[in-house]
């Protein structure tokens, strides 16, 4: 009996949310939100006619962002997914609320972009 009680154990100290599993569940919460809260036109616009093209796409690009942040925080992202449980539709016109700590799941990243102005040299807009 007592042998149970410790592979229990170890099975709880074990239980650390990978970095792929995160990335795909992220993404179901995601994209069952937008398929849930947006209209037709907006998910058109976004190209997704099916949820799976949406989770596939948001998976891809979560995965592309991991590469480019690659301190992963297992503990952060398992709050990230329980508090996208407690996330509603926006209002009209609005992006979905992303919780504020689902922005701390990827760190140490390899270059920040901070410049929001337009560079280009192109003035024949």
């Amino acid at each position: 009996m007592r042998r149970w009680w410790a592979f229990g154990l170890l099975g709880l100290m074990g239980c650390s949310l990978s970095q792929e599993k995160f990335i795909a569940k992220y993404a179901e919460a995601e994209c069952a939100l937008a398929f849930e809260c947006y209209d037709a036109q907006l998910l058109e616009y976004y190209g997704w006619q099916a949820e799976e093209e949406c989770v596939t796409e948001r998976g891809g690009e979560l995965t592309g962002y991991a590469v480019e942040c690659p301190t992963y925080d297992p503990a952060i992202a398992k709050a990230c997914l329980a508090a996208m449980k407690d996330v509603g539709c926006p209002a009209a016109g609005s992006d979905i609320d992303i919780p504020a700590g689902c922005e701390d799941v990827f760190t140490g990243c390899n270059a920040e972009d901070t410049d929001v102005q337009d560079t280009s040299t192109d003035t024949d807009l």
